[in-house]
């Protein structure tokens, strides 16, 4: 399998024979072009740390005959050639990729390059070779969610493993100083090792290590720390939110935001409850769904997205299927910036789409 990625530096593999073991997988799609932010200050450089996942059995591994060193040879992806951060999207893969970063995972970037390492990269398959293997420097706006659908900035330059036998591991792995770096848009962001596959198409995540040192704690609660980029670590300790959920509080965007609802109609008034399907709550990390008076009849949904990349603002969209009055309020829990929206009384709710609601970062 041809890949158009270069690294920068050799690759020393050491294979050990592993158990059988079946893990969990990960998601996410497409990308768009952003532009380029103002100037970063002096202070872009930055490292993180954190720990790989630990397989579901805990077997003794057996020593294996290492495999030749070898060195790497190919271009960077030309997705990282401009200057300008570029958002992008990872792709779900299949629910049995059996990959783990393992021991320690850590990696620092800056005006110099970005540099990745991890104590082991393990393919827990029962057979067959992996697709080509790399690792990824992602930031990100919210605290990346295994499974789910993931946007990011790419930090710097991939670093290709090459393919990976079922059973054996990579040991010792490190990047070296990959270059150019390539921050995102002046903020704060939680930062990302990926280890990605070529399913034959295109690159999906198969395990992630979100860093926990080396930033300030998320205020949010995520257990992960977050990271200034152009703007010093501490200014990131109040840009996560502290928001709340109830029945009829939702929190969106890593609970960045708060949102509540009141409606009115001809005999009653009252707050909008998040809906509940089979008893899982309507509400991921974007979007929520709400009724007014009947937990069976949905009213109203509403999504936040983040478009810092492209705007420098976080984007509102609102529609319904209901003639109740309603007054939508929205407040940035690290700001306190607010944004109301209304609608009348016997007026069929209008479709919003606000993509100046609310500023970044």
């Amino acid at each position: 399998m041809s890949n158009p990625d270069r690294v920068e530096g050799p690759l020393q593999l050491s294979l050990v024979r592993l158990p059988k073991v079946v893990a969990k997988v990960a998601a996410c799609a497409a990308c768009a072009l952003l532009a380029i932010p103002a100037a970063h200050a002096a202070i872009d450089g930055g490292s993180g740390a954190g720990s790989g996942r630990a397989p579901a059995a805990a077997t003794a591994l057996a020593v294996a005959l290492p495999q030749p060193q070898v060195r790497e040879v190919a271009a960077r992806p030309s997705d990282t050639v401009a200057a300008a951060p570029r958002l992008q999207q990872a792709l779900p893969a299949n629910a049995s990729t059996g990959f783990f970063l393992g021991g320690s995972v850590t990696a620092t970037w800056g005006a110099s390059g970005i540099d990745m390492k991890a104590g082991s990269v393990q393919n827990h398959n029962a057979s067959g070779t992996s697709g080509t293997l790399r690792l990824e420097l992602w930031a990100t706006t919210t605290a990346p969610v295994f499974g789910d659908t993931i946007s990011f900035y790419l930090l710097g330059p991939t670093y290709v493993l090459g393919t990976l036998q079922a059973g054996f591991q990579f040991n010792n792995v490190n990047s070296g100083l990959l270059g150019p770096y390539t921050p995102p848009p002046t903020g704060c962001y939680f930062v990302t090792l990926a280890l990605t596959e070529f399913d034959g198409s295109q690159y999906v995540y198969v395990d992630l290590v979100t860093f926990n040192s080396g930033g300030v704690p998320d205020p949010g609660g995520s257990g992960f720390d977050l990271f200034g980029f152009g703007v010093p670590n501490g200014s990131c300790s109040g840009s996560s939110g502290s928001c709340t959920r109830s029945a009829t509080t939702a929190c969106l965007v890593g609970g960045r935001f708060q949102v509540r609802v009141s409606f009115v109609n001809a005999s009653s008034n009252g707050n909008g409850t998040v809906m509940s399907f089979s008893g899982t709550r309507a509400e991921s990390d974007e979007s929520v769904f709400l009724y007014f008076t009947d937990p069976s009849n949905f009213e109203m949904g509403l999504k936040i997205l983040p478009a810092c990349g492209l705007n420098n603002h976080f984007w509102v969209f609102i529609g319904g299927l209901t003639n109740q009055g309603w007054t939508v309020n929205i407040v940035d829990t690290s700001n306190g910036a607010t944004r109301t929206y209304s609608n009348p009384l016997n007026r069929l709710t209008p479709t919003t789409a606000d993509t100046g609601a609310l500023s970044c970062p």
